[in-house]
């Protein structure tokens, strides 16, 4: 069994090169450091990336085809998330 010294550099491999982690820190390839309690924000940003991906590629289908809806159901009903594709499709609406 292969045991890892907390305070080495161990670098990351595969789609995760570039990253790596030292002295209880996880660094990204741009040199940024990042704390353990930064993870907690990664499921967050994860929600914001997937909307923005969901919103631009109901802008792209629109723009393509106007018969198209405008507004996909969100992947949860019942939240008090505010989803900016169907914040963005209302205001549009109200033109």
């Amino acid at each position: 069994m292969i045991e890892i010294d907390p305070h080495n550099r161990t670098d990351l491999t595969g789609p995760w090169a570039g990253f790596g982690f030292q002295a209880g820190h996880m660094f990204t390839p741009e040199g940024h450091q990042l704390e353990p309690c930064d993870m907690a924000w990664w499921s967050l940003t994860r929600n914001i990336a997937r909307e923005w991906r969901l919103m631009m590629a109901d802008a792209r289908e629109s723009a393509t085809d106007p018969t198209l809806p405008t507004a996909k159901q969100s992947a949860t009903t019942k939240s008090s998330v505010i989803y900016l594709t169907e914040a963005l499709r209302i205001r549009r609406e109200r033109r």
